[in-house]
């Protein structure tokens, strides 16, 4: 009983500070733009792809999704990273993290509240983007498959979790914002351009096996999204060119549960080294 009753003050405290970094997270300026700009730019995307390209059959959702994916792919996880960045390091900077350590709280239920409140303000941010494709797909009569439609928003939030996970444990180990934002920066150039022109000049250099090439799209986290959405939105691979057909002919229905998997264990690991490191730095 006691530890039921333990247990139950540990998620009251964790969901406060949660809420606490979501009122917070909801008031800064770089979170309104971030929202804002990414609300423009998919709503922008929608309403040109509907209104160049009809409203019957694929040029619905599934065409607008083409110029959805590759927004995605390049705003989200900056918009991770950099809120992971800010987190821990904003608070050492200001020195209030010394302060929040010193109430009855526990590392980890510090921890887990700043992390979950960006969680969600991320989650908030996202599915109103999404909230206002699906007003205007709605409004110019373009088809819309709702489970699709649903998939794309929940991977999307998990490559927005992959770079808070990212960031968080960039911050963890910063000292300075600036510092933090440095090299989040960095790591957002890396896997956008370095993972995807690097995979293709590589292929096309070495004449890269199929095999490889799908190997070293899985072990980045942008790649893998990119994959997972495509299964997700076309069942045909075909347009991701022999590294699709191969990896139908392999996966087959497994394919989704997979890439999802690799999305969820992106998030996973980079927490739980973060939390280590922020354990062992501001426990000693």
């Amino acid at each position: 009983m006691q530890a039921v009753v333990k247990s139950q003050s540990r998620l009251v405290v964790i969901g406060a500070l949660a809420v606490r970094e979501l009122r917070d997270a909801l008031r800064t300026r770089w979170f309104a733009l971030y929202s804002l700009a990414l609300m423009v730019l998919a709503g922008g995307l929608t309403y040109i792809n509907t209104v160049y390209s009809g409203y019957a059959g694929l040029q619905g959702f599934s065409r607008a999704s083409a110029g959805l994916v590759n927004l995605m792919l390049l705003v989200v996880p900056l918009m991770g990273l950099i809120a992971g960045a800010l987190t821990l390091a904003g608070e050492r900077e200001r020195k209030t993290l010394g302060y929040m350590m010193s109430q009855p709280i526990s590392v980890g239920e510090l921890f887990l509240g700043k992390v979950a409140g960006l969680a969600a303000a991320m989650a908030t941010s996202l599915l109103l983007s999404f909230g206002v494709v699906g007003v205007l797909l709605g409004t110019r009569g373009a088809p819309m498959n709702a489970a699709d439609f649903a998939g794309f928003s929940g991977l999307t939030i998990l490559l927005a979790l992959v770079g808070l996970g990212f960031g968080v444990l960039i911050s963890s180990a910063a000292s300075r914002v600036a510092q933090a934002q440095g090299v989040s920066l960095f790591v957002w150039f890396v896997l956008v351009f370095l993972g995807d022109l690097g995979v293709m000049g590589s292929m096309l250099v070495t004449r890269m096996r199929v095999e490889s090439l799908l190997f070293w799209s899985l072990i980045n986290p942008l790649q893998v999204y990119r994959l997972a959405t495509i299964a997700v939105l076309s069942p045909r691979l075909e347009v991701l060119g022999p590294a699709g057909l191969y990896v139908m002919a392999v996966l087959g229905s497994a394919l989704v549960p997979l890439l999802v998997a690799l999305l969820v264990a992106w998030v996973i690991v980079p927490l739980v080294l973060a939390f280590w490191i922020f354990r062992r730095g501001d426990m000693a």
